[in-house]
């Protein structure tokens, strides 16, 4: 008989589970707005890219692997993206959970040094795999050579439910900004057009788009899904520049697939209903 050395019990409140549909129902495209869409101009699209330039940020996850695998560091580069709350706070710095979990150490590139490193990714260099799509693939030498460039960030308010987490750096260590990049109004306002934008593709917006039902694996379908290639915390926006989405992983199964997290998640995690036991610490 198979035995069991230790089992836990967890208890999930409604409030914490992440907010989605049913496989299958529409996601995204609402009919209750009353406001027509306005054509996308370039000029638009430019100040579309100079504001998310602003708000997305490098980030760097160091993880070394378990005995007896060789211990060299393991280094990926994803996003962070500077969001403001639905009840317009201060922006806070959101990424996804799922990729910052295992880590040794978290960082951040500032903006002002971000020309200064070289990031080499999989986009470059067209390879397909999954934990490359964003990831350098230099390892330890990458981080001995730019480590003073990195700012150590604590990841906060982990909520795997929602596959979110906040990142805090130390005080006086990095200026947040005094806006973010604002929810979409997704249930009042109608989805016309969608782009993804990573700095690692270079200070432009990709076209993309975004199928209006759930991935069929019951374990996925909290996640949209998208066209985007760009993972490990990359925006998706509409064409006013409002945040729709967060890309997260590549679908298991599906390659030309990417999981997003919901806007109503996003929603509902800087929004929290009462302090979280970390928070009262505080």
């Amino acid at each position: 008989m198979r035995q069991f050395d230790s089992v836990t019990v967890e208890k999930v409140k409604p409030t914490d589970l992440p907010q989605t549909t049913k496989p299958g129902a529409d996601t995204i495209i609402r009919t209750e707005s009353d406001e027509l869409p306005k054509p996308v101009t370039k000029e638009g699209l430019r100040k579309i890219v100079e504001h998310l330039d602003k708000h997305v940020v490098q980030v760097v996850s160091v993880q070394t692997p378990p005995k007896p695998y060789r211990q060299v560091p393991m280094v990926h580069h994803g996003h962070a993206l500077w969001v403001t709350p639905p009840n317009g706070g201060a922006p806070v710095l959101v990424s996804p959970l799922s990729w910052l979990r295992e880590a040794d150490e978290v960082f951040i590139l500032p903006q002002k040094v971000a020309g200064e490193v070289d990031v080499e990714t999989s986009w470059k260099s067209r390879r397909r795999s999954l934990a490359s799509v964003t990831a350098g693939n230099k390892g330890e030498k990458w981080l001995d050579k730019h480590r003073d460039k990195l700012v150590a960030v604590e990841p906060h308010r982990p909520d795997k439910h929602r596959n979110l987490v906040i990142l805090l750096p130390d005080e006086g260590q990095i200026t947040a900004p005094s806006t973010g990049i604002e929810l979409f109004d997704y249930e009042n306002k109608a989805l016309f057009r969608l782009y993804g934008f990573s700095p690692f593709f270079g200070k432009s917006l990709t076209q993309t788009t975004m199928k209006p039902t759930h991935p069929e694996d019951r374990a996925l379908a909290f996640y949209w899904q998208t066209a985007y290639p760009a993972i490990l915390g990359a925006p998706l926006v509409s064409q006013d520049g409002k945040l729709v989405a967060i890309n997260t992983f590549r679908h298991p199964k599906k390659e030309k697939l990417f999981l997003a997290i919901p806007t109503g998640a996003i929603a509902s995690y800087l929004t929290p209903d009462e302090e979280s036991e970390d928070d009262k610490k505080q």
